[in-house]
């Protein structure tokens, strides 16, 4: 009932900017959606900004804008979602088929039974062509929350 009231209480006040921490603590997933899709609209009626912090990143990824990392008090990513949707990558293959590999930080390197996996961010779209044996998914906003902050 608190995060009921807290949640309203933001929407409703309509200040020029929003924070809500961890919002919807003690709901249910259908009262979580239900949440986010109030947030939404009142968002389009009533633009501002809206800062939300939040371990359910994947959820609530259809809702954000822009993603900011805070570390130690110090900011280590500001950028828009859909960049890092075009830019954050997993990379699986052969531990041989990789030599072509340049231009890109490497967030995160795995090796099993011959595999290699990497999760990348590709920022000058030096992967628009890989090799046809390599198998190339975009990563996810969780995903690439955890590799930037472990």
């Amino acid at each position: 009932m608190e995060s009921a009231l807290g949640i309203t209480v933001g929407l409703g006040s309509r200040a020029p900017v929003t924070i809500f921490d961890e919002p919807y603590i003690g709901m249910d997933a259908a009262n979580r959606q239900l949440f986010y899709d109030r947030l939404v609209e009142d968002y389009a009626e009533h633009p501002r900004t809206i800062i939300i912090s939040t371990h359910l990143i994947d959820e609530i990824a259809s809702v954000f804008e822009r993603i900011t990392v805070i570390r130690k008090g110090k900011m280590i990513v500001d950028q828009e979602v859909d960049s890092l949707r075009n830019h954050a990558f997993k990379l699986t293959g052969k531990e041989n088929d990789f030599d072509f590999l340049q231009g890109v930080q490497i967030l995160d390197e795995q090796r099993f039974m011959g595999k290699r996996t990497l999760t990348v961010l590709d920022e000058h779209g030096t992967l628009q062509s890989i090799p046809a044996s390599i198998q190339k998914q975009p990563l996810s906003l969780q995903d690439f929350m955890v590799q930037v902050t472990k």
